[in-house]
Protein backbone atom coordinates (compact mmCIF):
# COMPACT_ATOMS: atom_id res chain seq x y z
CA UNK A 1 0.00 0.00 0.00
CA UNK A 2 0.98 3.84 -0.73
CA UNK A 3 1.42 6.15 1.63
CA UNK A 4 -1.23 7.74 0.77
CA UNK A 5 -3.73 4.53 0.83
CA UNK A 6 -2.64 4.33 4.33
CA UNK A 7 -3.67 7.54 5.36
CA UNK A 8 -6.88 7.08 3.63
CA UNK A 9 -7.50 4.04 5.17
CA UNK A 10 -6.64 5.90 8.59
CA UNK A 11 -9.21 9.05 7.93
CA UNK A 12 -11.71 6.32 6.77
CA UNK A 13 -11.45 4.44 9.96
CA UNK A 14 -11.56 7.67 12.40
CA UNK A 15 -14.23 9.22 10.85
CA UNK A 16 -11.64 12.20 9.78
CA UNK A 17 -13.51 12.22 6.12
CA UNK A 18 -17.14 12.86 7.28
CA UNK A 19 -19.97 10.75 8.28
CA UNK A 20 -19.81 8.58 5.37
CA UNK A 21 -21.01 5.16 5.99
CA UNK A 22 -18.44 2.36 4.77
CA UNK A 23 -18.63 -1.47 4.50
CA UNK A 24 -16.44 -4.32 4.39
CA UNK A 25 -17.01 -5.97 1.31
CA UNK A 26 -15.40 -8.55 -0.80
CA UNK A 27 -14.75 -9.66 -4.39
CA UNK A 28 -13.79 -12.74 -5.90
CA UNK A 29 -12.78 -13.74 -9.06
CA UNK A 30 -10.30 -15.78 -11.30
CA UNK A 31 -6.62 -14.79 -12.71
CA UNK A 32 -4.92 -15.55 -15.40
CA UNK A 33 -4.11 -19.44 -15.28
CA UNK A 34 -7.16 -19.93 -13.06
CA UNK A 35 -5.57 -19.20 -9.65
CA UNK A 36 -8.15 -17.49 -7.38
CA UNK A 37 -8.26 -14.29 -6.25
CA UNK A 38 -10.14 -12.89 -2.82
CA UNK A 39 -9.83 -9.01 -2.45
CA UNK A 40 -11.08 -7.17 0.49
CA UNK A 41 -12.42 -3.53 0.18
CA UNK A 42 -14.02 -0.77 2.48
CA UNK A 43 -16.22 1.11 0.77
CA UNK A 44 -18.36 4.00 0.95
CA UNK A 45 -20.21 2.66 -2.58
CA UNK A 46 -20.60 -0.38 -3.93
CA UNK A 47 -22.00 0.73 -7.10
CA UNK A 48 -18.73 2.67 -7.53
CA UNK A 49 -16.05 -0.45 -6.73
CA UNK A 50 -17.91 -3.24 -8.18
CA UNK A 51 -17.18 -1.28 -11.93
CA UNK A 52 -13.42 -0.33 -10.88
CA UNK A 53 -12.46 -4.29 -9.42
CA UNK A 54 -14.36 -5.65 -12.93
CA UNK A 55 -12.32 -3.27 -14.93
CA UNK A 56 -9.14 -4.38 -13.13
CA UNK A 57 -9.62 -7.57 -13.52
CA UNK A 58 -10.55 -7.63 -16.91
CA UNK A 59 -7.71 -5.39 -17.86
CA UNK A 60 -5.45 -7.83 -16.31
CA UNK A 61 -6.58 -11.67 -17.95
CA UNK A 62 -8.82 -12.25 -14.81
CA UNK A 63 -12.56 -12.28 -14.39
CA UNK A 64 -14.78 -11.22 -11.12
CA UNK A 65 -16.70 -14.24 -10.07
CA UNK A 66 -19.88 -14.36 -7.76
CA UNK A 67 -19.54 -14.21 -4.14
CA UNK A 68 -18.51 -17.43 -3.04
CA UNK A 69 -17.16 -18.31 -6.51
CA UNK A 70 -13.38 -18.51 -4.86
CA UNK A 71 -14.01 -17.94 -1.23
CA UNK A 72 -14.74 -21.58 -0.58
CA UNK A 73 -10.80 -22.01 -1.74
CA UNK A 74 -9.39 -19.94 1.51
CA UNK A 75 -9.28 -20.62 5.30
CA UNK A 76 -9.41 -17.11 7.87
CA UNK A 77 -6.73 -17.71 10.09
CA UNK A 78 -5.14 -15.42 13.04
CA UNK A 79 -1.00 -14.93 11.78
CA UNK A 80 1.60 -13.79 13.52
CA UNK A 81 4.73 -12.72 12.46
CA UNK A 82 7.84 -12.03 14.61
CA UNK A 83 11.79 -11.30 13.54
CA UNK A 84 13.74 -14.95 13.96
CA UNK A 85 17.04 -13.57 14.90
CA UNK A 86 17.57 -13.83 18.45
CA UNK A 87 14.30 -15.37 18.89
CA UNK A 88 14.54 -19.27 20.48
CA UNK A 89 12.48 -21.45 18.49
CA UNK A 90 11.37 -23.85 21.61
CA UNK A 91 10.08 -21.49 23.86
CA UNK A 92 8.32 -19.55 20.90
CA UNK A 93 6.85 -22.92 19.81
CA UNK A 94 5.71 -23.91 23.35
CA UNK A 95 4.49 -20.18 24.05
CA UNK A 96 2.50 -20.31 20.29
CA UNK A 97 0.98 -23.53 20.84
CA UNK A 98 0.05 -22.80 24.64
CA UNK A 99 -1.79 -19.82 23.25
CA UNK A 100 -3.73 -21.95 20.72
CA UNK A 101 -1.73 -21.49 17.45
CA UNK A 102 -2.34 -24.92 15.31
CA UNK A 103 1.34 -24.12 13.37
CA UNK A 104 4.37 -22.47 13.96
CA UNK A 105 7.07 -22.32 10.94
CA UNK A 106 10.27 -20.91 9.90
CA UNK A 107 9.70 -18.49 6.82
CA UNK A 108 12.78 -16.55 5.99
CA UNK A 109 14.31 -14.20 8.83
CA UNK A 110 10.44 -14.73 10.23
CA UNK A 111 8.49 -16.92 12.10
CA UNK A 112 4.75 -17.48 11.32
CA UNK A 113 2.09 -18.31 14.23
CA UNK A 114 -0.85 -19.32 12.69
CA UNK A 115 -4.16 -20.30 14.92
CA UNK A 116 -7.67 -20.12 14.94
CA UNK A 117 -9.24 -16.00 14.44
CA UNK A 118 -10.24 -15.87 17.76
CA UNK A 119 -6.70 -16.61 19.20
CA UNK A 120 -5.34 -13.40 17.55
CA UNK A 121 -5.34 -12.03 20.99
CA UNK A 122 -3.57 -15.08 22.58
CA UNK A 123 -0.90 -15.36 19.70
CA UNK A 124 0.02 -11.52 20.68
CA UNK A 125 -0.12 -11.91 24.43
CA UNK A 126 2.39 -14.97 23.83
CA UNK A 127 4.91 -12.90 21.72
CA UNK A 128 4.34 -10.01 24.08
CA UNK A 129 5.18 -12.17 27.18
CA UNK A 130 8.25 -13.36 25.58
CA UNK A 131 9.71 -9.48 25.09
CA UNK A 132 9.34 -10.12 20.80
CA UNK A 133 7.64 -7.50 18.49
CA UNK A 134 5.41 -8.88 15.70
CA UNK A 135 6.60 -7.94 12.17
CA UNK A 136 2.81 -7.95 11.73
CA UNK A 137 -0.23 -9.40 13.57
CA UNK A 138 -3.59 -9.95 11.70
CA UNK A 139 -6.31 -11.85 10.75
CA UNK A 140 -5.46 -13.17 6.78
CA UNK A 141 -6.98 -15.08 4.07
CA UNK A 142 -4.79 -18.34 3.93
CA UNK A 143 -5.54 -21.09 0.49
CA UNK A 144 -6.28 -24.02 1.12
CA UNK A 145 -5.40 -25.60 -1.94
CA UNK A 146 -2.36 -23.94 -4.37
CA UNK A 147 -3.14 -23.65 -8.04
CA UNK A 148 0.26 -23.91 -9.83
CA UNK A 149 0.62 -21.20 -12.82
CA UNK A 150 3.35 -21.00 -15.49
CA UNK A 151 5.69 -18.46 -15.17
CA UNK A 152 3.90 -16.25 -18.31
CA UNK A 153 0.50 -16.80 -15.76
CA UNK A 154 2.82 -15.72 -12.95
CA UNK A 155 3.81 -12.33 -14.47
CA UNK A 156 -0.31 -11.38 -15.25
CA UNK A 157 -1.04 -12.74 -11.65
CA UNK A 158 1.60 -10.27 -10.47
CA UNK A 159 0.18 -7.57 -12.17
CA UNK A 160 -3.15 -8.29 -11.39
CA UNK A 161 -2.82 -8.37 -7.70
CA UNK A 162 -0.97 -5.03 -8.00
CA UNK A 163 -3.75 -3.14 -9.90
CA UNK A 164 -6.22 -4.46 -7.38
CA UNK A 165 -3.85 -3.33 -4.34
CA UNK A 166 -3.75 0.72 -6.46
CA UNK A 167 -7.50 0.89 -5.90
CA UNK A 168 -8.22 3.18 -3.17
CA UNK A 169 -10.40 0.97 -1.68
CA UNK A 170 -9.25 -2.17 -1.73
CA UNK A 171 -7.48 -3.28 1.73
CA UNK A 172 -5.80 -6.97 0.96
CA UNK A 173 -5.72 -9.25 -2.10
CA UNK A 174 -5.12 -12.87 -1.01
CA UNK A 175 -4.60 -15.48 -4.08
CA UNK A 176 -4.03 -19.13 -4.27
CA UNK A 177 -1.61 -19.36 -7.08
CA UNK A 178 1.53 -21.27 -6.72
CA UNK A 179 4.49 -19.32 -8.47
CA UNK A 180 6.97 -21.59 -10.63
CA UNK A 181 10.61 -22.08 -8.75
CA UNK A 182 12.98 -19.25 -8.78
CA UNK A 183 9.82 -16.84 -9.71
CA UNK A 184 10.76 -13.02 -9.52
CA UNK A 185 8.12 -10.99 -10.01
Amino acid sequence: MTNDQVKRAIDRGTGALGSDNYEDVQYEGYGPGGAAVLVEALTDNRHRTVPEIRQIFDKNGGNLGASGSVAWQFTRKAVVRVPSQGTNEDELMMAALDAGAEDVERADDVFVLRGPVECLAGLQQAVASMKLIPVSSRHEYLPTNFTPVTTEAARSVVALLEALEENDDVQKVHTNAEFPDGFEG
